[in-house]
């Protein structure tokens, strides 16, 4: 064997290596791509989008506590080496039991042969043996880190809210981005028009969030839940006023927010469900699946940092007290209650039973329910209300090349 013959890279075609092991194919694509064909109508979805966003954030409510219950629970019960090392051996077991199944199911399917109701399985991963090893102790460490660090809320709201923010600066502008390719993906957009027409930033004005994450961390921690709540519908009052009052040169009031709002829950459906099932209409270059798990990512991440900062929404402050025997507050009505070690996410619940009449403080939670439908909107809406009003202008430009 010559020199040259030995020190020559090994080549190898896609699929022939696992995909951990293969050579990353740098592929050289345009700086957009346009796709082939007309946008691809979708039919209406058998859950409704409003539906779907509400078990994602009905999802954050309940899990929160249930994770950090548990982080609890292991924190009390077993240290952390003890914690890694027994579910790892529980994960090993757990993995082992899914592996040999999917061999059963896949013998079983050969023993019938042409009697199996359908196509031969495939065969099981290794990956379904050594997956839960390592998720299932990473799963539980992650519970115990969460309770550590939210038994001082304002740890854990500061490291919630620095990780929505880096969420929203690697996937806030790909729902608006998307949204632009389909609109330019119209027949009335000549195909010229559309390579050369230049493209708006989509990125969600990341500033504006972390005011008001700061300010939704900040004010309860000095002050109280309720002026927390009061301060960050000041802000969305106050950028309501700078950034939807101008473009009331389109129209009047009602028809501009109307049409945003409507842009804004087009943008959102397109993007959680657009998927067309043949090469005759337009293909985003991003997949349903990825743009899913986008939307997912910003809506848990950002419904995490402001229900945990604002306590769910729950103004129980004022309400505790009227109706909360010997509670004490200033006259501001700041309550010198020790919301420390998880005070600040129990305090709410626990005053229930001390309230007289129940019903009067029990009202709080009435109006925690309406802020948590209205409130994370408003914000989210105000963030991209600047680009969903680029989007509308671009749409009514090529309204307008139609006719």
């Amino acid at each position: 064997m010559s020199s040259d013959e030995s020190s020559t890279p090994w080549v190898f075609e896609e699929g022939e290596l696992p995909r951990w092991a293969a050579p990353r194919i740098v592929k050289t694509t345009p700086a957009f791509d346009f796709g082939i064909g007309t946008p691809a109508v979708m039919p209406e979805p058998i859950w409704p989008l409003f539906g779907r966003i509400m078990l994602v954030r009905l999802g954050v409510v309940l899990a929160f506590p249930a994770i950090v219950l548990l982080g609890a629970h292991f924190s009390a019960t077993t240290s952390v080496a003890q914690m890694l090392v027994n579910y790892c051996l529980a994960g090993f077991l757990v993995g082992a039991i899914i592996y040999f199944w999917l061999m059963k199911h896949r013998y079983d399917a050969q023993t019938m042969g042409p009697l199996h109701p359908s196509q031969l399985p495939a065969s099981p991963s290794v990956w379904a043996l050594f997956a839960p090893p390592i998720i299932l102790p990473l799963a539980l460490l992650t519970a115990r880190l969460f309770f550590v660090a939210f038994a001082d809320r304002f740890v854990g709201v500061a490291l919630a809210s620095l990780a929505c923010l880096a969420v929203f600066h690697r996937f806030g502008d790909r729902p608006i981005g998307f949204m632009q390719e389909l609109l330019l993906a119209d027949l009335s957009v000549t195909p010229g028009e559309r390579r050369t027409r230049n493209r708006f930033s989509g990125q969600p004005e990341l500033l504006k969030l972390a005011i008001v994450l700061l300010v939704a961390l900040l004010v309860p921690a000095v002050m109280s839940n309720a002026w927390g709540i009061l301060a960050v519908l000041v802000l969305c009052g106050m950028e309501f006023r700078r950034t939807v009052l101008p473009l009331l040169r389109f129209g009047a009031w009602q028809t501009v927010i109307a049409a945003l709002w409507v842009r804004a829950r087009k943008v959102v459906a397109e993007s959680f469900d657009y998927a067309p099932l043949d090469q005759n209409h337009w293909h985003p270059p991003e997949s349903l699946v990825k743009r899913r798990w986008g939307l997912v990512a910003l809506l848990v991440s950002f419904d995490l940092a402001l229900l945990t900062s604002l306590a769910y929404y729950v103004p129980w402050e004022p309400f505790a007290a009227l109706f909360v025997p010997n509670f004490k507050a200033n006259f501001l009505l700041v309550s010198d209650y020790a919301l420390n070690d998880y005070r600040w996410l129990i305090a709410p619940f626990k005053l229930t039973e001390q309230a007289q009449p129940e019903e009067g403080y029990m009202f709080c939670f009435v109006i925690a329910i309406f802020l948590h439908f209205f409130l994370p909107a408003m914000v989210l809406f105000l963030l991209y209300v600047e680009r969903l009003a680029q989007l509308e202008i671009l749409a009514q430009d090529l309204k307008r090349a139609k006719r």
